[in-house]
């Protein structure tokens, strides 16, 4: 894979957890659509009633899955909790689309990460019940010749049903950091 190495200590997706286990007895916040209109024709889920508790528990146990697999920075079982056609966008990298070029992007990418977290801010469900979405934010720390590079950012996972299962089919990474003068 070209150059992926140094790009990435400056540019990091979001992974796994500090040294350590997440804390897991937290899990996403459903949130509520409140007065926004769909833009897409996928209205939000914002009630019991338009939800389905079924719907909603296979995802966040869906998402838990996923995120383990980023702690235990597997990068096959990462690759899987993808749609075959998924794609990953970290900021200031062209998209890194299909299964198996993600997988690759993360064994890499583990090989140089020492610390990372994930932590779930919201996740909502569209009321068609096939299409949700998770955001927040990601802390990690990469080994570089420099030493240890830190990385603070915010991330969305878009999630799609595939059967009847839920696969990423968007993910999306990106900094906190101001831009550098010059950029």
């Amino acid at each position: 894979m070209c150059g992926f190495g140094v790009a990435l200590v400056l540019l990091v997706v979001g992974a796994g957890c500090e040294s350590g286990s997440p804390d897991e007895s937290a899990p996403a916040r459903p949130s509520s659509a409140g007065d926004r209109p769909p833009a897409d024709g996928h209205a939000l889920r914002d009630s019991p009633d338009d939800a389905s508790a079924e719907d909603l528990a296979d995802l966040e146990a869906r998402q838990k899955g996923f995120l383990a697999a980023l702690r235990d920075r597997d990068a096959e079982a990462v690759a899987e909790y993808f749609a075959t056609d998924g794609v990953l966008q970290i900021a200031n990298m062209p998209p890194v689309e299909g299964r198996d070029r993600i997988q690759e992007l993360y064994r890499n990418l583990f090989s140089f990460m020492e610390a990372g977290e994930m932590t779930p801010e919201r996740l909502q469900v569209a009321a068609s019940g096939d299409l949700a979405y998770s955001l927040g934010e990601t802390r990690n720390a990469f080994r570089s010749e420099e030493g240890l590079v830190e990385y603070v950012g915010k991330y969305l996972l878009v999630w799609e049903t595939r059967g009847d299962e839920w696969f990423v089919v968007v993910y999306s990474v990106s900094s906190n950091a101001p831009q550098a003068s010059g950029s």
